[in-house]
């Protein structure tokens, strides 16, 4: 499942490709930046440095006002997703 969610987030077909183009950029590792988006189980939050998400919500609503508010404490930007893994739109909380 997450392999999955990777693999929209680098455009990659398989896992060798997803290995290869999952990096941190410099502006991500300093701002940091929270993923809101689709899975099989669900809406994830899934974080620039990892491939795991510690919740999972029923709705997207629910899943992007919870990365809303981490957003807003943390001064990160947050990525919102469509159902269908494209980037809806991106918003930055930086202080």
């Amino acid at each position: 499942m997450l392999r999955k969610l990777l693999f929209k987030l680098t455009g990659c077909s398989t896992d060798d490709e997803a290995d290869n183009q999952v990096t941190v950029s410099d502006d991500d590792a300093e701002t940091g930046v929270r993923h809101a988006m689709s899975s099989e189980d669900g809406w994830v939050i899934l974080k620039d440095t990892e491939s795991t998400s510690s919740m999972t919500f029923d709705t997207k609503k629910a899943a992007v006002n919870e990365a809303r508010t981490v957003c807003k404490e943390k001064g990160l930007r947050l990525a919102i997703y469509k159902q269908d893994g494209s980037k809806q739109r991106e918003h930055d909380y930086a202080d």
